[in-house]
């Protein structure tokens, strides 16, 4: 972009490391054989400003813009933070109505913990937000790579026996990935391994690293609305409103970013009923799951585990599972927990929107955890079905598609 050659490398794997779609690389494609999109963005009043105007105007909204983001989530706040790293007058629009509101927000708070890979971390290094994130409340290393995929068995709230661990072996898949991570790429300690920590903490550092982007804006209480116009040269005419107000002005940028998550206007306005046979599918599961954050009293260590409940005292088929996962934080008894709900309701329809009942999540959870076990203090539950949507397309044009919105 602006002259030369732009690629989005550690945007994608930003994006890629916290639930984007591929759309990242194709945008990268894209911007790559861009060669010298729009100029800066110029005051519709006047054409010279104080430092102090041009500040006021950087909290507010641009007339003119290279990429437009839609949406300050993860993947939208990653890709313009990459972006403006990279010196690309990047607008992020946002309907929630400040800063502050974002972080006070349901989705920001509810959610536990985010899992950063370690191909994440090292983009976090890069863009010099690994510290920040080591500093968050709650954050925790986690450097085991066999742990994390096969946490300890609770089978009817017996704790399986563990065999030990032996040393990473370098000819074996898992021990080759180690040793790249900690002497080719010489990272050690905390960057050759997963981070845990909450999704709000992660949003904050992210977006306060955006606030010190020259070329980064993000404007709250505006929504994207459609695009009004396509010039020949591929530059969107975007009709933007002002929440608190309901006036709209128009807003012209080189490319559009839709990171507005799985109700995505601009997948909604620019994809579908335009690009031929375009679908965003849902692919669903049968069993139907409920999940909580609670307090959970035991006698464990706070680690990760598997719940297992079989038949016949433990010696049949399994008729039940879930998982129990500590929640990034100060409080030691802080857990989300996920069980399958009763085999009588999977057939039904139940809403996403409705909260499992605490009775419900104890009668669910009882066969499985360990006796004397108490879950008290839950701060929120749902019932869910493992499912996904995916976007047939993830580009039209100058739009693309990124994070959950693809």
């Amino acid at each position: 972009l602006r002259g030369r050659r732009y690629t989005a490398t550690g945007a994608s794997d930003a994006i890629e490391g916290m639930s984007a779609g591929t759309s990242a690389s194709a945008m990268a494609s894209a911007s790559a054989s861009a060669g010298e999109a729009s100029k800066p963005p110029t005051s519709a009043r006047t054409s010279s400003r104080s430092s102090s105007s041009t500040a006021k105007r950087r909290a507010t909204i641009y007339d003119t813009c290279d990429v437009m983001v839609v949406g300050a989530g993860l993947a939208g706040l990653s890709l313009a933070l990459q972006l403006g790293r990279d010196g690309v007058r990047t607008l992020v629009l946002d309907p929630r109505p400040s800063d502050s509101m974002a972080q006070a927000s349901p989705a920001a708070q509810v959610g536990g913990g985010t899992l950063i890979t370690p191909v994440t971390a090292q983009w976090a290094t890069k863009v010099g937000v690994h510290a920040a994130l080591l500093r968050a409340e709650g954050c925790r290393v986690v450097d085991d790579f066999v742990g994390l995929s096969s946490p300890a068995l609770l089978t009817n709230g017996k704790l399986a026996k563990q065999k030990p661990r032996p040393e990473p072996d370098v000819s074996t898949r898992e021990g080759a990935l180690l040793a790249e991570l900690q002497h080719k790429k010489g990272l050690v300690g905390a960057q050759s391994g997963y981070l845990n920590v909450k999704q709000s903490e992660l949003e904050n550092v992210i977006r306060g690293e955006c606030s010190k982007a020259k070329s980064v804006a993000i404007a709250w209480g505006q929504s994207f609305e459609s695009v009004v116009e396509e010039a020949e040269d591929g530059t969107l005419s975007c009709e933007v409103a002002d929440i608190a107000t309901g006036e709209s002005r128009i807003v012209s940028c080189r490319y559009l970013c839709g990171c507005d998550g799985r109700a995505s206007r601009v997948r909604e306005t620019e994809f579908r009923g335009k690009v031929e046979g375009f679908d965003n599918k849902e692919h669903k599961g049968v069993m139907l799951h409920m999940m909580c954050e609670c307090s959970l009293g035991w006698d464990l260590d706070r680690a990760a585990y598997r719940l297992e409940q079989k038949s016949l005292n433990g010696f049949g088929p399994t008729i039940g599972g879930g998982a129990c996962e500590p929640v990034p934080g100060a409080d030691p008894k802080a857990y989300r927990l996920s069980v399958n709900a009763p085999f009588t309701m999977w057939a039904g329809s139940a809403d996403p929107s409705e909260s499992p009942p605490l009775s419900l999540l104890q009668k669910q959870l009882k066969p499985k955890l360990p006796k004397g076990a108490e879950i008290s203090d839950v701060s929120w539950s749902r019932f869910y079905r493992m499912n996904h949507f995916v976007a047939s397309s993830f580009r039209r044009g100058s739009a693309f598609l990124v994070g959950e919105a693809a």
